[in-house]
């Protein structure tokens, strides 16, 4: 920990964000910022006291920034499976499995609609996270309809890359 204090403290301001970003479970922790207060306190050069309180000063508003943009990011996710989720509804809003072969059809083109980007890995944990949600709240036709998602997906994502492996 304190090796990437040193490190952090070092380095120039427009770097720390995507450091942060990396490490974000060590650097967001209060241990962390913890750690820094005590080196401030045992330090006895003014600047090295200056460095590190302007350092755990960025830190928070750089934590910060990150925690918004991913929850930003989570929230466009969401409402991006909430539309996939909808296409394997009834007309009335409910939902019924198995899935008709069309509401199938009409996943996997909702899924198709998105550009190869946005299918990435929170996507894929978003999608996760509310199935296992839905196990263990026992809404067992819900996981069903989240495993036809996944399913779409996969498909989705292996015919785009095998065409991107064609057209090399």
């Amino acid at each position: 920990m304190d090796d990437m204090i040193t490190k952090l403290a070092a380095s120039p301001p427009y770097e720390l964000p995507g450091a942060v970003s990396r490490a974000i479970k060590i650097v967001g922790s209060p241990t962390f910022f913890v750690r820094i207060a005590e080196r401030v306190d045992m330090s006895t050069s003014p600047d090295e006291k200056e460095s590190l309180k302007a350092l755990a000063d960025n830190l928070t508003a750089v934590v910060s920034a990150v925690v918004q943009t991913g929850e930003e990011k989570m929230e466009v996710v969401g409402e991006r499976v909430k539309s996939v989720l909808l296409c394997a509804s009834s007309p009335s809003g409910d939902f019924y499995v198995p899935l008709t072969p069309s509401q199938f059809s009409s996943v996997r083109s909702k899924v198709d609609s998105f550009p190869l980007h946005d299918l990435d890995e929170a996507f894929l944990t978003t999608v996760e996270a509310w199935m296992e949600r839905s196990r263990k709240d026992g809404i067992d036709g819900m996981v069903v309809i989240f495993q036809a998602v996944l399913q779409a997906y996969a498909g989705s994502v292996i015919d785009r890359r095998r065409g991107d492996l064609a057209d090399a």
